[in-house]
């Protein structure tokens, strides 16, 4: 029986997108399974990266989605890549990163935006950049739920 448990502890861990624990796609999960956290601190750390960086963090959630094989697969899901399959996930992604582009600067420029002499403008950039984002993050997640 000792020799068993030896034989056990010496498997090599894998990172899997975790099955059971998942809120979107299992990332964050398996993420929290591989290092013995709870997934929940590394939600609340992901959460703030993307009030941080929000297309830096979408690209990093993306790149693990397809690149960590889902739990009870071997393979990568970017080893399957079919483009049609995934293009409401495309489309998404497109409409967050030219939203997040919008939105770059004018975040820190709305402190005076009442002031300034093209404020409805600015006002504009800022609603349609939140629009984009909304739409590219409700779909990309609509998606990745069913990955």
């Amino acid at each position: 029986m000792k020799q068993i448990l030896i034989e056990l502890s010496r498997v090599p861990r894998r990172l899997l997108r975790s099955e059971k624990d998942r809120i979107i796609a299992g990332v964050m999960g398996g993420l929290g399974e591989y290092l013995n956290i709870d997934p929940n601190i590394l939600r609340l750390l992901a959460v703030a990266l993307f009030i941080v960086s929000p297309a830096a963090m979408a690209i990093l959630y993306l790149a693990a989605v397809f690149l960590i094989p889902k739990a009870g697969s071997n393979k990568p899901l970017i080893s399957s890549l079919n483009l049609s399959k995934h293009s409401t996930l495309i489309i998404g992604f497109i409409l967050f990163l030219i939203g997040a582009l919008l939105l770059g600067p004018s975040t820190i420029a709305t402190a005076y935006t009442i002031l300034h002499p093209l404020r409805f403008v600015m006002i504009f950039q800022l609603v349609a950049s939140l629009i984009l984002l909304i739409a590219g993050l409700i779909l990309m997640a609509i998606h990745l739920r069913k990955i």
